[in-house]
């Protein structure tokens, strides 16, 4: 229960950046660019928040879904600098 009501105060954290993102109706492949303020946690628990990052993307309408006809791909990359954060680069896959 205390799970499930974190993931959904941290999706409604990501819903208030993901107002600025268009829909996307084609599939996409994702690179996270990570950027962190210290080497002190490991890069699988940094990386881990992909996971409500796009279970946030669908809730809030962005994609249709985040199954592997929708998110075909995503890479990540690991920076160190004084801020935390995240950042995206969607690339719309179009056949």
């Amino acid at each position: 229960f205390l799970a499930n009501k974190k993931k959904a105060e941290i999706e409604q954290e990501i819903g208030l950046f993901l107002a600025k993102m268009p829909k996307w109706t084609n599939p996409i492949k994702i690179h996270f660019c990570w950027i962190e303020g210290t080497k002190r946690r490991d890069l699988d628990n940094i990386c881990f928040a992909k996971k409500f990052i796009l279970d946030a993307m669908v809730k809030y309408g962005k994609l249709k879904d985040d199954n592997r006809k929708c998110v075909t791909a995503f890479t990540d990359s690991f920076e160190y600098s004084k801020e935390t954060k995240v950042i995206l680069e969607i690339e719309e896959v179009t056949e």
